[in-house]
């Protein structure tokens, strides 16, 4: 997938999100988001809602982006379990793998910040969507402890 492509993905996610009543947050996680992705490299969004089973229980979410846009085509998903998110990894045709992991606003608690949660962001991440302004104060969070520690605070 070249930055054209993923653009598209990117945007038609976003739009999604932004639609979506139960959506929270959107985050884009990884080398996409670093800016050091490769052709084979897959896309990790972060995907923040009151409800995370609702999204498990059916995939017509999946139908609700515009995938015609982005010139892919949903082959097939399967679903992981990774402690307090769970992930949904679809494919598609020609060739993309897709990360959609979902968890609670309480993934980006900054009291404290959960371990997992601090190394996904520190590692690379991005907002695309944020309606109740989560992930900007668990980022803020993050940057004044990185900077205290650099302090010697």
């Amino acid at each position: 997938m070249n930055i054209h492509e993923f653009s598209r993905v990117f945007e038609s996610v976003k739009r999604w999100a932004e639609r979506s009543g139960t959506v929270v947050a959107l985050g884009l996680a990884g080398s996409w988001a670093r800016g050091n992705a490769r052709a084979d490299s897959d896309i990790d969004f972060v995907i923040l809602t009151e409800d995370p089973s609702l999204f498990r229980e059916n995939a017509e979410w999946l139908d609700e982006i515009a995938w015609q846009e982005t010139g892919l085509v949903l082959l097939r998903w399967n679903d992981e379990d990774w402690g307090n998110i769970w992930c949904r990894r679809a494919y598609f045709e020609p060739s993309a793998e897709i990360e959609f992991n979902f968890g609670t606003p309480a993934w980006a608690s900054i009291k404290p910040p959960a371990e997992g949660a601090r190394r996904i962001v520190i590692d690379g991440f991005k907002i695309a969507v944020d309606k109740q302004g989560i992930l900007s104060a668990f980022i803020g969070t993050l940057s004044r402890s990185r900077h205290n520690m650099a302090q010697g605070d």
